[in-house]
């Protein structure tokens, strides 16, 4: 995948596949590294996002981490897991207040 990636920077399907191996493989600076490349390559993409909030989580990074949740459910307002985890930070954080905005946001379709 790495040689892939450094010879068709264009695909991003192998960016993200190098990226998600390297956070399964608990390899969190490459992980970084590899999402803030495909954030680069790829920048209306919500994965690369996604991909370093949930290192901001493991870094204890909470307020970090629910700015990039933000940020990706606002490019792609249609993925309820990134509202699944904003919820659960704010929960982690007790506030409350934000909790109530969240559900507020949520609208049945």
């Amino acid at each position: 995948l790495q040689q892939l990636v450094a010879q068709e920077p264009g695909k991003y399907d192998a960016h993200l596949m190098l990226a998600n191996y390297y956070l399964a493989t608990d390899q969190n600076a490459s992980a970084r590294e590899a999402y803030t490349r495909l954030r680069e390559h790829f920048p209306q993409s919500g994965e690369a996002l996604i991909g370093l909030a949930a290192l901001a989580v493991e870094d204890g990074q909470i307020d970090h981490a629910i700015a990039l949740y933000e940020e990706a459910y606002t490019l792609d307002p249609s993925r309820a897991d990134d509202l699944f985890w904003l919820a659960e930070l704010h929960f982690r954080k007790n506030d409350t207040e934000a909790l109530r905005q969240l559900l507020a946001r949520i609208r049945p379709k």
